[in-house]
């Protein structure tokens, strides 16, 4: 996992990650609205150049570029087939910067609907108790077994607040996967 710090846009920093293809890191796409540099910090705290191969606004996925050496993928699943609601997940991620943010929680659903992006479809998300903020650096919902399931996206909250109503939601690893192989393909 990786520290994405982007300048300009909305100057935040998230998390990405590598799955399986080498030199290619996922992370949300609406951290990189407006950006003008993008990099990755690895957790030995090097930072390499990013460039932004593209983004799937309706899914809220982007792919980076980044040199690959010493930066493992995270084991993904190939699908949720046998995830059920009231399994143990973990959400993972640089909250203010800081490495290794943790929660844990359980699935409340799967394929909830929920639309991402301006005015895109509803897509089947993964629904989680794990809280997280508005300004956590969203990363990975891992299982128990560091199996990554989900990229984090959202989280509902009350409306003209900022807190969690308890639900977090997770692109499902198969869409987000399927979104960055088009992502690349098309670079």
């Amino acid at each position: 996992m990786v520290s994405v710090d982007v300048r300009g846009g909305r100057g935040v920093i998230g998390s990405g990650f590598r799955v399986a293809i080498p030199g290619i890191v996922v992370t949300n796409a609406h951290i990189l609205q407006g950006a003008t540099e993008v990099s990755v910090i690895l957790r030995n705290g090097t930072r390499r150049t990013a460039r932004v191969l593209g983004s799937a606004p309706d899914y809220d996925i982007a792919a980076l570029q980044v040199d690959d050496s010493g930066l493992p993928p995270l084991h993904s699943r190939s699908g949720l087939a046998d995830v059920r609601t009231g399994d143990p997940v973990l959400t993972i991620g640089y909250q203010h910067g800081a490495a290794d943010a943790v929660t844990s929680g359980t699935v409340r659903a799967l394929n909830h609907p929920v639309r991402l992006g301006d005015g895109g479809a509803e897509i089947g998300v993964v629904q989680t108790d794990a809280a997280i903020t508005l300004d956590a650096g969203w990363g990975p919902l891992v299982n128990t077994r560091g199996e990554v399931l989900g990229v984090l996206t959202t989280i509902a909250t009350p409306r003209n607040e900022t807190g969690s109503t308890g639900s977090t939601f997770a692109i499902p690893v198969d869409v987000a996967r399927r979104e960055a192989m088009k992502i690349v393909a098309g670079a």
